[in-house]
């Protein structure tokens, strides 16, 4: 499980870059940004292609967001 790139219930990706007993885990954010979480607190491992197929989805939200606003303003 150490050096797997996971995705906690909260949303945040992150590398696990330790255990700290049984029930925590230390989880690395950001180049040397590093925060304790629970085990409940990992969702699962992190999968590329979901990563790329949610950005594709949230673009996509944002740009027809922009149109219905756009089309409210007439």
């Amino acid at each position: 499980m150490i050096c797997d790139e996971v995705i906690t219930t909260s949303g945040v990706y992150g590398v696990i870059t330790g255990e700290d007993g049984d029930s925590r885990f230390w989880l690395e954010i950001d180049d040397d940004v590093q925060i304790r979480i629970a085990r409940a607190a990992i969702s699962g491992k992190a999968s590329p292609d979901a990563d790329d197929a949610a950005a594709d989805d949230d673009a996509a939200d944002a740009d027809e967001s922009v149109a219905a606003n756009a089309d409210d303003d007439d």
